[in-house]
């Protein structure tokens, strides 16, 4: 089921601990991955805290900060902690229920209008066939762009039959910098006094 898919794609990027405002968009998965020991959940009281928090575990620990809070207006309570992470650059995770949906609810936002307002990546997924692709997709982004993604999960994805996971995804291969680059970089510094190298998140993330 989707519900038990999300924390072992989770668990296969090395999340260790989720900070999630709960509700009935991430009650069910976030539950089993805590049951089944695939992270540590730290529930927040509200949602601009729990993606804040994601992005400030980001910063300390170098590496990708996952939260989760509800669609609509739990989602529209996010956005400020979701803008500081794009205009700083912190590679952080957001899983959420979809919005606008079929039902007929006053709770409807333009998740990805919105989204692209603030400056992140957005990725939806409503057909469970595509949750691992799409989840990779959204996770590699985080590495790839050093910004925030976020991922949209359709309703009914917790329940849905999802197909065996590891069949059809394969881990990118980090890139070698071009040898020229490297040679002028070499040059650069032998010929510097007081060289002083400043390395931002890429340099970071990719150890």
């Amino acid at each position: 089921k989707g519900f038990e898919a999300i924390p072992e794609l989770l668990s296969s990027v090395g999340t260790d601990v989720v900070f999630a405002m709960l509700g009935g968009s991430n009650v069910s998965w976030v539950a089993q991955g805590v049951r089944d020991e695939r992270f540590r959940l730290v529930r927040t009281c509200h949602e601009d805290t729990s993606v804040g928090a994601a992005s400030g575990y980001s910063r300390a620990l170098g590496t990708v900060g996952v939260a989760s809070i509800s669609p609509g207006p739990g989602f529209v309570n996010g956005l400020n902690a979701l803008r500081q992470a794009a205009v700083s650059h912190v590679p952080v995770l957001l899983i959420t229920g979809e919005s606008p949906t079929q039902k007929k609810t006053p709770q409807q936002v333009d998740q990805k209008g919105l989204v692209g307002i603030v400056g992140a990546g957005f990725h939806y997924v409503k057909d469970p066939a595509r949750l691992e692709s799409t989840f990779y997709e959204a996770f590699e982004a985080t590495l790839r762009d050093s910004l925030p993604q976020v991922l949209s999960i359709g309703d009914g994805m917790p329940i849905a039959e999802v197909p065996p996971l590891g069949a059809t995804h394969n881990s990118p291969v980090p890139q070698a910098p071009a040898s020229e680059q490297v040679s002028l970089a070499v040059d650069t510094l032998q010929l510097a006094k007081s060289p002083a190298i400043v390395a931002g998140w890429g340099a970071v993330l990719s150890g």
